[in-house]
């Protein structure tokens, strides 16, 4: 599908920058460190695109097991909202919700502080 690569997937890309981004920000020393603030929001064009086509949404839930199982409480915190709607509800799949629990329970010291 065109649409998906050449809308979805820029979308995509500027999550997993984003993401990779304010973790690398995080671990420069504190004299290095700029006021980044973390992005609250998904572009629209990511959320529709998992709502409305299977490769998106499949592309979509795979970058949060990898979110989850690297610990990134913050990407996960705006990721998670955006799979209450999903293709085919593929988000509360059996697969799917074991690994994304499982991993999610090695996160329970970050979202118990809060």
């Amino acid at each position: 599908d065109l649409e998906v690569v050449t809308r979805f997937l820029p979308a995509m890309m500027s999550i997993v920058v984003d993401d990779y981004t304010f973790t690398v920000e995080q671990k420069l020393p504190s004299e290095e460190k700029t006021s980044l603030t973390y992005p609250t929001t998904l572009p629209e064009t990511f959320s529709r695109y998992i709502q409305e086509n299977r490769v998106a949404c499949e592309i979509g839930l795979y970058y949060v097991l990898i979110i989850a199982k690297q610990r990134n409480k913050n990407a996960l915190q705006r990721l998670l909202p955006a799979l209450v709607d999903t293709y085919n509800d593929m988000a509360f799949g059996d697969i799917f919700l074991h690994l994304l629990t499982g991993h999610l329970t090695l996160l329970s010291d970050e979202f118990g502080s809060e």
